[in-house]
């Protein structure tokens, strides 16, 4: 109960230090990013059967440089250079399948793996070989619908994240989306209350230092991120009037209409948060479904922005270290489009330079490092 109450403590206390962001009044657009990048390191991912990434839901950075890509089959383990090592959590393996992998995490300790599946189950790898460990059955758990995302807790635990039914009932009813879980998978609290609509998906991402950002939801401009297994409020993100209207999903004439709601005139629930020793990034889905990218010097109010190309090519960071975002493209940069609109995609085809289209075919892994 220890842990419980820390996470208590920590989320009240930060209540009245967490950053105010708001966006589109504290971020200038930029058009060229070639004088903001440092260094652009990349290299093709390659299974050893010739068979090609299939889609990518999440990334995990090592400490020892290695890291780990859950795809759609299972999760693989890449060293460094980019060589595949081994594979976990394969369905093909009985005593390692937990049906449809839903996410993965690090341990506080950075040793282990805990991998959430479908059937009330969390596997535990070891990350030295990919052994699995040992099963954690979760316990007396009341829930209505499937766990999402996973991020560690302090001695073994872990958080789960439910974005429970996406009804209007719900949000009413407040359930607490984030559940907390000891090393036995026995529950030992509930956080984040659930104000409206969430987009399942994506909702828990790996930074430096091994936290985890557990993203802004609809109805609710508080980000959270969990860091050495204690729970955080970290920022508030405010688009003013331009930010969705609360509970604009179950209202608009379109309701309950996902392309309608991502399209809607508005700026959505940021995503796919990130962050280096000197930068924090996240991503917005803007009015007409547009990507906007926002980043902001670590602890600066002011930063900067720049526009996604809706026709093109999306390089968006998965994961990051002190030193580097990390992205990884699924299908190629062979057809890359010198006309986009993307400063960042632009610079980074700029700083890889004339190379054969053959060598640009199949995923590729990039590492992009900013000027400090």
């Amino acid at each position: 109960m220890i842990w419980l109450l820390l996470n208590v403590m920590s989320v009240s206390a930060q209540e009245n230090h967490v950053r105010a962001l708001r966006p589109l009044e504290q971020c200038t657009l930029v058009t060229d990013m070639s004088d903001r990048i440092e260094s652009v390191e990349w290299f093709p991912l390659r299974f050893p059967d010739g068979s090609a990434l299939e889609y990518l839901r999440k990334m995990l950075v090592l400490p020892d440089g290695r890291f780990l890509i859950h795809h759609q089959k299972d999760v693989a383990c890449f060293d460094a250079k980019g060589k595949y090592l081994f594979s976990m959590g394969q369905a093909s393996t009985p005593e390692e399948g937990c049906g449809l992998i839903h996410d993965i995490c690090m341990s506080v300790d950075q040793k282990y793996m805990y991998m959430a599946g479908r059937d009330d189950v969390v596997l535990c790898f070891d990350l030295k070989d990919g052994k699995l460990v040992k099963k954690i059955f979760l316990k007396d758990s009341e829930r209505v619908y499937n766990y999402y995302d996973i991020a560690p807790s302090a001695e073994g635990g872990f958080f789960l994240y439910t974005p429970y039914e996406n009804d209007k009932e719900g949000v009413v009813e407040g359930q607490k989306m984030l559940v907390q879980f000891d090393s036995t998978g026995q529950e030992v609290g509930r956080f984040i209350m659930r104000p409206d609509y969430v987009l399942p998906g994506f909702m828990i991402s790996q930074a430096c230092g091994n936290q985890y950002f557990v993203r802004v939801q609809g109805g609710d401009n508080a980000g959270y991120r969990v860091k050495d297994g204690i729970l955080q409020k970290y920022c508030t993100i405010d688009f003013g009037t331009k930010g969705i209207p609360a509970l604009y999903m179950y209202t608009n004439e379109q309701g309950g209409n996902i392309q309608s709601y991502m399209r809607a005139d508005y700026f959505k629930m940021p995503i796919f948060f990130s962050e280096t020793a000197g930068y924090f990034y996240f991503c917005v889905c803007g009015p007409k479904a547009k990507e906007y990218y926002f980043q902001y010097p670590r602890g600066e109010e002011k930063g900067i922005y720049w526009e996604g190309d809706q026709n093109g090519m999306v390089i968006r960071f998965w994961a990051s270290d002190d030193e580097y975002f990390y992205a990884i493209t699924e299908y190629g940069l062979q057809d890359y489009d010198v006309r986009t609109v993307d400063p960042l995609l632009r610079e980074i085809m700029a700083r890889i330079g004339l190379v054969s289209k053959e060598k640009l075919k199949g995923s590729q892994f990039l590492k992009i490092k900013f000027k400090d």
